[in-house]
């Protein structure tokens, strides 16, 4: 009698082991939801954090007159040029801008030499202002690492927030930062996946993020 009793109790704790790990799988896919290809990556939460770890990081005074022509802030995503999770990222982002640039300056930086990126343009259909780099100077001193970060600047150059992946819930934030909670309609929202997602590395290896962008 005790043994099946034992028995009863360990099968017992298999199903109940199974339906959470099926229930924390679901949890998973929604929180992943929209639309979203397998060339793209999800980003660890430990990135956001260690990505706003450091203050003072400022546009350099060329890039400015580029990305705040005015006293709105800017919203800049980076973005390469022979990347196929940028081709993603890219009509996403054309989608988004159409409503950001009321409020905010956008810009794309792209790495890639001038004839790639017009190219990615082109291909993408991609309306938002960018700007090619071939080294991706501007992310290795922001410590960006992968396409995709989406970086929310103050009229002063300072880069307030950056997100390492694109998702809705970044979008949302920027937005609630510059106190429009609803500028960007839902069902745009929702055809971005739920949480950050990178793409391609960006610049070498050799690269170090302390190198001052000179583009």
């Amino acid at each position: 009698m005790r043994t099946i009793l034992i028995l009863s109790v360990a099968s017992l704790l298999v199903m109940v082991a199974a339906i959470v790990k099926r229930t924390r799988f679901s949890a998973h896919a929604i929180e992943h939801d929209g639309t979203r290809r397998l060339s793209r990556h999800a980003v660890p939460p430990d990135d956001y954090a260690s990505l706003n770890s450091k203050a003072g990081r400022y546009l350099p005074d060329a890039l400015k007159r580029v990305a705040l022509p005015d006293d709105r802030p800017a919203v800049l995503i980076f973005l390469k040029a022979d990347c196929e999770c940028s081709n993603d990222f890219a009509r996403l982002f054309n989608a988004v801008e159409q409503h950001l640039r009321l409020t905010a300056t956008c810009l794309a930086v792209i790495e890639g030499t001038d004839q790639q990126v017009s190219a990615f343009v082109a291909k993408n259909g991609f309306t938002a202002p960018f700007l090619a780099q071939d080294n991706s100077s501007l992310a290795a001193a922001w410590g960006i690492s992968k396409a995709g970060a989406v970086a929310f600047v103050r009229p002063n150059g300072e880069a307030e927030v950056i997100w390492p992946g694109m998702s809705r819930q970044g979008f949302r934030d920027i937005t609630n930062r510059m106190g429009h909670q609803n500028l960007i309609p839902e069902e745009i929202l929702n055809a971005l996946p739920g949480t950050s997602t990178a793409g391609c590395p960006l610049y070498p290896t050799s690269v170090s993020f302390s190198r001052g962008v000179d583009r």
